[in-house]
């Protein structure tokens, strides 16, 4: 005996359970194949009856009558006679045994087994018509019973049917997969989640592949210089990686119109953590980096050597006398050089990427915002890295993605203009401090933000979770590959969406008597993610689940390489 089923003595339970239940199903199975039955033989019989009333003449009726009457009397009275109507109508007193034997008899025996035939044949064949539409009505009412409606709440279709209900509108001219997107989709931006090797740089390709036909701009971040590789049009496009040779030369002063834009740049420059306990020390960096560009911004000759040779080399004294009579005088002082000091340190830490620039003359090289305010440029900007050296590219290249965004929001509004920020792997970057105001307040600008990432608990790192979740809000479309964490997974779920639906549950009662054994059917409402987490968990390589902005359906889809 298994030691498992023995130790809570189920083995037994489960037998006498398992018997009571079949005996149950197969009383309720003979109690409806009864009724069942008996109702089809009496649609039978009535059905066979009314083709043979409708087939036979009133004669021959009568005649077969009379045949089988005459049979009954000539076992009582071999001599016995009765009234007889010939067909013409004449009323003759015969013997029975003359109707028996009678030519008119044998004919109307004849006819009936002939009609009897057919009429057998034609009610056999509508009872069994009528059987099935039986089976199959008493079938959809059962199903019909199991079946969960809906209350409300998000649905999952299969692609053909979202295409159909998308198709009812204004269409994209580019599309998902194969799926077609509403028409301004882009500007309402997207959200592409998913670990490692699940589609999501597929997923991106087939964007641009579309993106570079309609000859829309794209700014891209490209870490490892894939798209790049793939995308770039050498002597048209930008490449900006002061690592790399095909480089663009770039000068920050391009970017800077106004002093508030060197205060922008300083704090994409100089990120605030999340969460930070005292900001004292990057605040005071930021400022300290925003006056020294702004004041050697005065002076045509000096360049952004001049800027790293002050704030990394120079001592306290020297850049106390720089900084006299500033905003920022009472943060750089010989009086206070410890805390002077704890600055420079700061900021020298968020200004190793500028020592890679290559030389640049002021107002020569590439300008992110003379590019982004250039509607008629074909140009498309990438913004590379590669793993060796991007923990130093980190800020320049958060700072060139926050100068773009920040030139788009100052552009006059635009229903024509499509500017793509493509931000693959967004969590890898330093914090784009005007990342969530670009994508609240874009779209009348033409931005079209596409967001990608391996797991949202990066992104809150970066951006902390309040910020995270901001960034996800503000995102209409979602994609979601396959992710191995619970916890992920679920948060995924829960961005799906949920549905509320009302099923009915079947309860089986049983006992030794018949009378007392029983189902019953009540119905119950039940609200739940329309998509597990499991069912994420478990999504194929190249497989996503897809929301789309509006009242559509959810949807999964399959891309192919």
């Amino acid at each position: 005996m298994n030691a498992d089923a023995d130790a809570d003595g189920s083995t037994v339970g489960d037998f006498t359970r398992g018997g009571q239940i079949v005996l149950h199903n197969l009383r309720m199975a003979n109690q409806i194949f009864a009724r069942a039955m008996g109702l089809c033989l009496l649609v039978m019989v009535a059905s066979s009856a009314s083709v043979y009333w409708l087939l036979s003449s009133a004669y021959e009726r009568y005649m077969l009558l009379n045949f089988l009457f005459a049979k009954a009397q000539i076992l009582l009275n071999s001599m016995a006679m009765t009234d007889f109507t010939n067909p013409d109508g004449s009323k003759v007193h015969v013997y029975v045994r003359q109707i028996i034997d009678s030519p008119l008899s044998r004919q109307a025996i004849r006819y009936f087994t002939h009609h009897a035939i057919w009429s057998l044949s034609i009610g056999l064949l509508f009872t069994v018509i009528l059987a099935g539409i039986g089976w199959w009505s008493l079938t959809v009412t059962g199903m019909r019973q199991k079946a969960k409606t809906l209350i409300r709440g998000e649905t999952l279709e299969n692609p053909h049917q979202v295409a159909s209900m998308i198709r009812q509108g204004k269409v994209s001219s580019i599309n998902l997969a194969g799926l077609p997107l509403p028409e301004g989709f882009e500007t309402k931006h997207m959200l592409i989640h998913g670990t490692t090797g699940t589609g999501k740089s597929v997923c991106i390709r087939g964007f641009l592949d579309q993106i570079r036909e309609r000859g829309d701009r794209v700014i891209i971040y490209d870490r490892g210089g894939d798209y790049a590789s793939r995308y770039l049009i050498p002597d048209q496009d930008i490449l900006m990686n002061p690592m790399s040779d095909r480089s663009t030369a770039w000068s920050l002063w391009n970017e800077c119109s106004h002093p508030a834009d060197f205060t922008s740049l300083a704090a994409a420059l100089l990120p605030m953590p999340p969460g930070i306990n005292d900001p004292f020390w990057i605040t005071g960096a930021r400022a300290v980096l925003a006056e020294a560009t702004r004041m050697l911004g005065e002076f045509e000759t000096q360049s952004q050597e001049d800027l790293l040779a002050l704030l990394l080399s120079a001592d306290t004294r020297q850049l106390e006398d720089f900084f006299k009579n500033t905003p920022v005088a009472n943060l750089i002082s010989t009086r206070m050089e410890k805390t002077s000091l704890s600055i420079m340190s700061v900021l020298a830490a968020g200004l190793q990427s500028l020592k890679y620039l290559k030389p640049c003359e002021r107002n020569e090289g590439f300008s992110i915002r003379q590019w982004v305010q250039n509607a008629d440029s074909k140009i498309w900007v990438f913004l590379t890295s590669v793993s060796e050296h991007h923990e130093v590219m980190k800020p320049l290249i958060s700072a060139w993605l926050d100068i773009a965004v920040r030139a788009l929001l100052s552009t006059s509004p635009s229903s024509n203009r499509r500017l793509w920020f493509i931000l693959d792997e967004l969590p890898s970057l330093e914090r784009v401090p005007c990342l969530s105001e670009g994508l609240a307040e874009s779209r009348k600008f033409g931005g079209c933000f596409l967001l990608a990432m391996q797991s949202m608990a990066q992104l809150k790192k970066i951006y902390g979770s309040n910020g995270a979740q901001e960034l996800s809000d503000l995102c209409n479309t979602r994609i979601f590959f396959r992710d191995p964490s619970f916890e992920t997974a679920h948060w995924a779920s829960r961005e799906l969406g949920e549905v509320e639906t009302e099923e009915n549950r079947e309860n089986i009662s049983y006992s030794e008597s018949a009378m007392r054994s029983g189902v019953s059917i009540s119905g119950q409402r039940y609200q739940r993610q329309v998509i597990s987490p499991t069912e994420i968990m478990k999504l194929r390589d190249l497989e996503a689940f897809v929301r789309l902005s509006g009242s559509f359906p959810l949807t999964k889809i399959r891309f192919l390489i």
